[in-house]
């Protein structure tokens, strides 16, 4: 006849043990909070990023709304310069 297989462990051991998971878990959920505050100042840092973009587009076709004035107007100023000159009898 088999005698029966008893299991013996320390208490102390096994409270360690759960208490060295309940750590882990703790450093899991700390991890996760440090993770969720990561993720909301990315998620600032892109709408940030989002408004200077939209911001320097409106700069960017203001400059070239603003060079097309001058060109045109530098043209416009040249040509009627030429006119003048060349539409006024010489005074000599």
């Amino acid at each position: 006849m088999e005698t029966p297989l008893t299991v013996e462990k320390d208490i102390k051991d096994i409270l360690n043990s759960i208490d060295q998971k309940l750590d882990g878990l703790n450093n899991i959920q700390v991890s996760v909070a440090t993770l969720t505050t990561k993720i909301d100042q990315l998620q600032e840092d892109i709408r940030e990023i989002k408004g200077l973009q939209y911001t320097q587009i409106w700069r960017l076709i203001w400059i070239l709304v603003w060079t097309l004035v001058g060109i045109i107007s530098t043209i416009l100023l040249g040509a009627i310069a030429v006119f003048v000159l060349i539409a006024l009898p010489n005074k000599s």
